[in-house]
């Protein structure tokens, strides 16, 4: 598992009225689990996006 840390302020994926879930599996991000807030843990890294920080566990 790693986690992931979202970045609202560098893009606003929130406006085309999908879940922050959907949004990651979508772009690859396997099994995203809220473990805070904006901070998830996946099993698998995705595309890298702008919106998107890894945090090394």
């Amino acid at each position: 598992m790693v986690k992931i840390r979202l970045n609202y302020e560098k893009y606003d994926f929130l406006s085309c009225g999908v879940t922050i879930e959907k949004y990651l599996e979508y772009f690859g991000y396997k099994n995203p689990k809220s473990v805070g807030e904006k901070e998830y843990f996946v099993e698998t890294i995705g595309f890298l996006l702008p919106a998107v920080e890894i945090k090394k566990t």
